[in-house]
């Protein structure tokens, strides 16, 4: 007997051909997977305001921090309303297309693949106390100027 034919003896056993049949679909799965996965899921995003452009130094250095303070205390354990209400003091002063800049990332560090959930409502749903006080007022202004530049 030559090695065709303990070759052909070999393919003809039914364990042998399922083990190839599983190799096939498990690497057809995983080729799926990978193909799938590199399409890039995003959050709910917002157009542009025209006029201003956004200085890539800006977003190099400062929007990570920005978005970083945002994260920890938005949709972190923060009970503290004082560390909230600083970390939204950014979002005051910032032009129009670096806010809108901000929403943008945070919904996809945070929220990808969905449009309900926002930096807006979030900032919406947390406590920061009362208008009365400081912080319910940054609260305020912040949410006022999203609304206006229809970040919702």
């Amino acid at each position: 007997m030559n090695w065709k034919d303990k070759f052909r003896e070999a393919l003809a056993s039914k364990p042998l051909q399922y083990m190839i049949l599983a190799f096939v679909v498990v690497g057809l799965l995983l080729w799926a997977g990978i193909y799938i996965g590199k399409a890039k899921v995003t959050g709910k995003q917002a157009s542009y305001p025209k006029g201003d452009t956004i200085p890539d130094q800006w977003v190099k250095l400062q929007a990570p921090i920005i978005l970083k303070n945002l994260g920890d205390t938005l949709l972190g354990v923060s009970i503290l309303t004082a560390n909230k209400a600083q970390a939204l003091k950014p979002l005051l002063t910032i032009s129009d297309v670096q806010l809108t800049y901000i929403y943008n990332e945070y919904n996809n560090l945070y929220h990808p693949g969905t449009i309900t959930e926002t930096l807006y409502k979030d900032i919406e749903d947390d406590y920061f106390g009362t208008d009365f006080f400081e912080e319910g007022q940054v609260r305020t202004k912040t949410l006022q100027r999203m609304l206006g530049l229809n970040l919702k």
